[in-house]
């Protein structure tokens, strides 16, 4: 074991030495300068335009001025997202950040030009060049996505209110959360303290204090949800109005363009998840038995299985992952080693960090992984995610921008598959105890992805047709939380055990660009499970053409890519096949839980 060491910081300034440095601000300039320089392209070929574009136009010479301005735009993006992130008290980087908001608005203005002239194209015809040729998939892609365009007039009016309207409201709701606060007694001291701080606590031993933190959390959520409600009905509104102009039948079919699937499979994969709900309530109602809780609750879902739950160093985290993840392929050692050794990630919790876990990628930089570090079994499955995401990075590394545009139902799958791989080594070699931690923590996890998010897009998918008839008051947006997450709980909590204030506290229904921002982490969770059934099968013979598909999960529709492993994501039988392992580790949790001494 190694000694440990401070927490480990990132390092950005191998990218710009700040927001303000003139490396970062040339490179602002480069990325106006040349953003004007393609706009004034698309004018002069008339890329978009209701005239459609002129017939010299260099197609091959439009790609790749497109992939040029693209990778500028998202490296700064990702830099001051990284920046921010882990320092939201810098009012020089916040602005900076505005200000690139500003010049993202004009190039958001194109992407719809791009898509209708895109649309025209035919990559097979015989005098199509290697840039088009090599661009196929988006081209076929946009004759779906140029159906659903306004005029380039009105796109571009829609991306300038933008920064007034939707951007403007998710603005307005971060900064109301962050600045969400309340009143509690701690240890008899009563403090103020912010809802965000109190999330910790919700993994305590201690029921009290669990419960106290929840109560606390749900008193200032509630006395913010006016607020929320009217941000939340503000953005679905838009929502429905863009998709209505845009000829979408719903926000949901806009949501499945984007996600790179289709109903039959939404529908398949749900399927086959909901047999699982009644495993993952047994699983539930065992955890309960065990804790002695009667009337358990969403506060209770964090509590701590056992006592005796290892306590675990930074680098014994990082040890035991990368252990597990060198052994996968060389190309993930050298990634996971770069990772660890090249300051990639950020570990430290401190003042003005967000919460959470993520993983960006700075084309050229390497990727970037922000974690905040609890001494215990999560910060391994976090840092596996997260690294799994960072390798997924590596795959896209040659390809250009238009071809590395992931879809989040696509995202997520590299993530999940080296969490699972390590989770499962880890469970091959822990004792009794051990196993049954990491098997609490797995389910639990489980149960956020499966039933969490079954409540989430139920909520969802009403909270639309709802919304397409009047506003929806905080009490009514309450209660329909309420109802679908009583649904999906089942009897794993109590009727009055739900958490419904929970449209309040996630982010993700606040999104203005990607709405459902729920069911392609489900898809992304089973897809991994089948493809580590298939990898346990196949072993090596897996690992080429695993890293194959990672590397153009943006050149091929998500059936496209399954179909290369003999995979049929529209038949409920293979999500079935991932569920069980689902099935599996309940079983496990439930033999340790009823049978201890065996």
């Amino acid at each position: 074991m190694t000694t440990e060491t401070a927490l480990p910081r990132w390092d950005l300034e191998t990218v710009f030495p700040s927001p303000v440095s003139g490396e970062y601000l040339a490179a602002l300039v480069q990325y106006k300068t040349k953003l004007e320089q393609l706009r004034a392209m698309y004018d002069e070929f008339g890329i978009g335009l209701s005239d459609g574009s002129h017939p010299q136009t260099d197609a091959d010479v439009v790609i790749s001025a497109t992939n040029e301005v693209t990778a500028i735009a998202n490296l700064l993006d990702n830099y001051l997202y990284c920046w921010t992130s882990t320092d939201s008290n810098d009012a020089e980087a916040a602005s900076a950040f505005g200000e690139l908001e500003m010049v993202h608005a004009g190039f958001h203005a194109l992407t719809p030009r791009l898509t209708t002239w895109l649309a025209t194209l035919d990559a097979t015809a015989p005098g199509a060049g290697p840039v088009l040729r090599d661009h196929a998939y988006p081209a076929k892609r946009a004759r779906i996505g140029a159906q659903h365009v306004m005029s380039a007039e009105l796109e571009e009016l829609a991306a300038a209110l933008q920064t007034t309207g939707g951007a403007a409201w998710v603005r307005l709701r971060d900064e109301s959360d962050a600045g969400l606060v309340t009143t509690i007694v701690d240890e008899g001291e009563t403090r103020t303290i912010s809802v965000t701080e109190l999330e910790s606590w919700l993994s305590s031993p201690d029921r009290e204090r669990r419960r106290l933190a929840a109560k606390a959390q749900e008193a200032a959520r509630e006395q913010a949800a006016p607020t929320f409600a009217t941000t939340l009905n503000a953005i679905k509104g838009e929502a429905l109005t863009l998709a209505r102009r845009r000829s979408w039948d719903s926000p949901l079919d806009w949501s499945l363009y984007i996600s790179a699937i289709d109903r039959e499979v939404l529908q398949a994969m749900f399927a086959a998840a909901e047999t699982v709900h009644t495993d993952l309530h047994t699983y539930l109602k065992a955890k309960a038995r065990h804790l002695g809780i009667a009337d358990f609750s969403h506060f209770d879902l964090g509590a701590p299985i056992s006592d005796q739950a290892p306590v675990l160093t930074w680098d014994a985290c990082a040890e035991i992952t990368q252990k597990v993840l060198s052994g996968f392929s060389p190309r993930m050692k050298r990634v996971v080693e770069t990772a660890l050794n090249s300051r990639w990630v950020d570990v430290e919790p401190r003042d003005g960090k967000v919460g959470g876990g993520y993983c960006a990628n700075i084309k050229g930089y390497g990727s970037r992984i922000l974690i905040n570090f609890v001494p215990a079994f999560p910060t391994v499955q976090v840092l596996a995610h997260e690294l799994g995401h960072a390798f997924h990075n590596d795959c896209l590394s040659s390809r250009t921008e238009l071809q590395t545009d992931t879809p989040m139902t696509l995202a997520e799958t590299a993530s999940m598959f080296a969490q699972r791989l390590v989770e499962d080594a880890v469970l091959a070699e822990a004792d009794a105890e051990q196993k049954l931690v990491a098997l609490d923590q797995i389910l639990g996890e489980a149960v956020g992805l499966v039933l969490d998010l079954h409540a989430r897009f139920n909520f969802e998918l009403e909270l639309f047709e709802r919304r397409s008839n009047k506003t929806i008051s905080a009490a009514d947006l309450t209660d329909l939380m309420a109802s679908k997450q009583r649904i999906a709980y089942g009897d794993g909590l109590i009727p009055d055990g739900v958490q419904k204030f929970q449209w309040v506290q996630k982010p993700h229904y606040y999104d203005t660009e990607v709405h459902f921002y729920n069911y392609p982490y489900l898809f992304g969770f089973l897809f991994a499970l089948g493809l580590l059934r298939i990898y346990r099968d196949e072993g090596e013979g897996f690992v080429e053409r695993y890293e194959s598909l990672l590397s153009r999960t943006g050149m091929a529709t998500a059936a496209d890519l399954a179909a290369e492993f003999g995979i049929n994501i529209r038949d409920t039988a293979f999500w079935q096949g991932s569920v069980s392992m689902i099935k599996d580790d309940v079983q496990a949790f439930l033999a340790l839980v009823d049978h201890p001494a065996d």
